[in-house]
Parts: structure tokens; sequence; C-alpha cells
């Protein structure tokens, strides 16, 4: 089991409805008889692999089950407390994929996920929004034929970048990567749905260079429902950052 970051709730995995099947429950941590299973309904056969994470923010819970087919093991995320409301963040894994390991950002707002996504002939690492489906990109680029990315990949204290070692330009040579945590577009993803749109990221930040603070800087904006920044702060820190940093980031 895990406890929340703020204390609120216990997060843990049981055999408790169904003899032999594994299903993710929480509960606020001081409440009998409060439990709620994250989950789902799982497929007949399906299980929750051991290794589930709590967001640093204690709003969601990332986890690999075989949840949709049996056998195949696919990354997922939950809201803490809420039933029934978990969505499939890997995407499709090719037929005999593997999904090898998982890091959330330290706010929250991203899962990078080391897997055999789009081919069993390589190991890749990729980026997706925390609760947004079939938004999940490839950020370690092309790879070499026979190269992989290797375990033990880490985020950045700022989000902004994820570094990894792999075999990706000389087969068999092991060399260290940087790249940008949600792909090449990331800093210009203001709203921080995974996307780079110009009717909302693009006109955000046109507001923030001709001068525009405050909540006119979303002024007309409808937010996307995976949208992870809408509100004035964290959207003025992303654009502060982004303005100070220099191209590359």
């Amino acid at each position: 089991f895990q406890i929340s970051a703020d204390n609120a709730r216990v997060v843990f995995m049981a055999v408790a409805e169904v003899a032999g099947v594994i299903e993710l429950y929480s509960a606020p941590i001081a409440t009998a008889n409060a439990t709620t299973k994250i989950s789902g309904t799982l497929v007949s056969g399906g299980d929750v692999v051991t290794g589930f994470q709590i967001s640093a923010n204690s709003a969601r819970v990332v986890f690999i089950a075989d949840k949709d087919s049996d056998g195949v093991d696919e990354l997922y995320s939950a809201p803490i407390a809420t039933a029934d409301s978990a969505t499939k963040i890997s995407g499709p894994l090719v037929p005999s994929g593997i999904l090898h390991s998982f890091r959330i950002s330290a706010d929250g707002t991203r899962v990078v996920f080391h897997a055999s996504k789009d081919t069993t002939a390589a190991s890749e690492l990729y980026s997706a929004p925390i609760a947004t489906a079939n938004a999940a990109v490839k950020i370690s680029g092309t790879m070499v034929s026979g190269g992989n990315v290797f375990p033990g990949f880490q985020i950045s204290a700022d989000n902004t970048r994820v570094a990894f070692m792999a075999d990706k330009d000389i087969n068999e040579v092991t060399e260290v990567y940087s790249v940008g945590s949600g792909g090449g577009g990331a800093a210009l993803d203001i709203d921080g749905d995974g996307l780079v749109t110009p009717m909302i990221d693009g006109l955000m930040l046109m507001r923030w260079q001709l001068g525009v603070r405050g909540a006119a800087l979303f002024g007309g904006v409808t937010f996307p429902v995976g949208a992870t920044r809408t509100s004035v702060v964290p959207i003025e820190d992303h654009l502060r950052r982004l303005s100070e940093t220099p191209m590359g980031w």
C-alpha cells in the first residue's frame, strides 16, 4: 500500500471481491468502510500488477494491469477517489508488447513509460498526459536496428526533460540522451493536454508576448478534458519559464 502525499488516502492492492483477482482500491486514511475500487472492471483473468504510483499532488494513481485484454499489460491512470474512471494512457500495445516501467513527473501532469509498444523488436520511451487517453508520444526517437532504451530513465526536477540510456545511434554502444518530457513541442503545450493547438496554446502564448496577464490570458478559451493547466498560476508559471529559457528547452 501507499499513503498519498496529502495524507488523506491510502491506496492498496487486494484480492477482495473475486477469488484470485488482484484489484486496486483507495480509502480515506481515517474513515472505516469507505473503500473505493479505482481499477474499475477487469477482463476475465485480468489483474493489477505490483508497482502502482500516486502522483505527488495526490490527485491520481497510475498502475499497470491486463485490464482490457487478459495477458496484455497496459498503463492506466485513475482519480484517487473515484470508481470506474480509469483511463488507459499507454494506448494499445502491439501483440506480445511489454510495458516495463513508468514514472510520474513531479508536477503530476505527465507519465513517462518504457515499453515495447509499437514493435517487439525494440524497447522505447514514451510520454503521456496523466489523464488523457490515446495521447502518448514516443520521445526516444528513431532507433538503429537492434537498438533499445535501457531501464533507469529519469525525469528532471523541473519536469521539462527526460534523461535515458540507449544504444540509439549505434547498436550495442550505450550513450546518454536527453529529450523534452512531452516530445519536441512540450514547451509550447501551454494547457498541458499533450497537444499544441493554435487556438488555445498559440493564443495564450501570443497574449503573453503582448503583455497580457492574469485570467485574461485564457479569456474565451474552452480547455479540453485532458488539460492540466487551466488556472492563472500554473499557466503563468509555464509561460514565464518558457520565455526565460533558451531555445531547446
